[in-house]
């Protein structure tokens, strides 16, 4: 939550915007994996203003429904079915089994659910850095289950953006630099100073990572993650 609160804080400092978020979480599906039960919450897009999202638990014979609110919405992601299992000598661990999913464009997701519930399971395989085991998985219509390397390295470095829980940066280089090394390989960046200004970093931009708080390497990230204007 605390995270959350700060992303939120960082592009939508009016203090009224955070309450009102908080107090529109909807829950929209769950599912039981692996050794927990993973929650996914939706909260309506910040900007423009819309409807509510109707409540429902989606189950694998009725897959979620799109949000109302006039027009359609564009679909994202759509995941039927989407399995992985990891052998374990002569067993198998199930970290994901059977999940049906929808995103949207303009929603915010919040994922929850205890350690080994799948949750970097199904983000990994969402963000392209794994494939499922059985299911199906489109983005835009395009399909990332059945994807080969170069289709999925394509995929990564042109539509997500990572923030890395351990953010991942490399030491040698300073802040300024470690968003650079994205920028010089993505199709349309902001440059890695209009990056760092979003996320009030100017005057820490070429300071290493050593010499920065927890919260500043976590900007960077952040930064790094939003200079090449992911999909």
């Amino acid at each position: 939550m605390r995270d959350w609160r700060k992303l939120v804080k960082l592009f939508h400092p009016d203090r009224s915007t955070h309450r009102a978020l908080r107090s529109e979480w909807q829950i929209v599906g769950s599912r039981f994996i692996g050794s927990g039960k993973l929650t996914f919450s939706k909260i309506p897009p910040i900007l423009p203003p819309v409807n509510p999202i109707a409540t429902a638990t989606p189950t694998l014979s009725q897959p979620p429904s799109p949000p109302p609110g006039g027009a359609a919405r564009e679909s994202l992601f759509t995941a039927r079915g989407l399995t992985k299992i990891y052998p374990s000598g002569e067993t198998e661990i199930r970290a994901l089994d059977g999940i049906d999913l929808d995103l949207y464009r303009g929603e915010l997701i919040v994922l929850l659910g205890a350690s080994g519930s799948g949750k970097s399971t199904l983000l990994n395989i969402l963000g392209g850095l794994d494939t499922p085991t059985d299911g199906t998985l489109t983005y835009r219509g395009n399909d990332l289950a059945g994807a080969d390397e170069d289709e999925l390295t394509r995929f990564r470095r042109d539509a997500v953006g990572f923030v890395f829980q351990f953010y991942n940066l490399i030491p040698s280089l300073t802040g300024r630099e470690n968003v650079a090394l994205i920028t010089e390989i993505a199709r349309d960046p902001m440059t890695p100073e209009a990056a760092l200004a979003l996320v009030e970093l100017t005057d820490r931009m070429d300071h290493f990572p050593s010499q920065m708080s927890g919260g500043q390497q976590q900007r960077v990230a952040i930064a790094r993650a939003i200079a090449k204007r992911p999909e």
